[in-house]
């Protein structure tokens, strides 16, 4: 989780709103702090080697950007990651970003990336690579498991609230 500033001069565009490329730079930020917590499952040479591009690396495979609200100068916002999935050579999560000064959801990223060997640029599966990648995938096949079962949770605790409006077409 990471809390982010709107700045004055850099995420505007003319109209004053927070331009739609600065989003993804936003999510970018809790994407690296995710990355971080690989120091948690790898040893230090092994976290070295990612972060140099010597053995795995995570890269982005693709994301869906839904863009729900306008974001305008001043603003604070929380930018949150919540894993979805892992399999041996992906790993799937969808990134939020709160607006404290709306007090709501102003955009979200659902994606994946993919585990790829830095000097054959294949897919690799970390899985069966041993050592502190077999500790990353177990840990994060536990965390999204928890994640699933909250999620589960509170969309029961909370339902969705039924939109009354019926469409014309």
């Amino acid at each position: 989780m990471v809390e982010r500033g709107v700045l004055w001069a850099e995420d505007q565009d003319p109209f004053g709103h927070v331009m739609q490329s600065q989003y993804m730079h936003f999510l970018g930020t809790c994407f690296h702090r995710v990355m971080e917590s690989y120091d948690e499952f790898l040893s230090q040479q092994e976290y070295d080697d990612m972060i140099h591009a010597k053995s795995v690396v995570p890269a982005i495979r693709k994301y869906d950007l839904d863009i729900r609200r306008q974001v305008k100068y001043p603003a604070s916002l929380i930018v949150a990651y919540r894993q979805d999935l892992i399999e041996p050579t992906r790993n799937h999560g969808t990134t939020i970003l709160f607006s404290l000064n709306q007090q709501a959801i102003v955009a979200e990223v659902k994606g994946s990336f993919t585990y790829m060997n830095a000097t054959t640029g294949r897919p690799i599966n970390i899985h069966n690579l041993g050592g502190g990648w077999a500790r990353l995938y177990e840990g994060f096949t536990i965390q999204s498991q928890q994640a699933a079962a909250l999620k589960a949770k509170w969309e029961t605790e909370h339902p969705k609230a039924r939109s009354g409006a019926i469409s014309k077409i």
